[in-house]
């Protein structure tokens, strides 16, 4: 865990851009535009 919410932790090469607000991965978006169809 961390010691703080400051820390800075390295993050693994496979680590890749934040996406938990782009709405293309929402779950209702997903269903009607699967991620293997983009």
């Amino acid at each position: 865990e961390l010691t703080d919410e400051n820390q800075i932790i390295d993050l693994p090469d496979w680590v890749g851009e934040e996406v938990s607000d782009d709405p293309r991965y929402y779950n209702a978006n997903l269903v009607q535009h699967p991620f293997s169809q983009w």
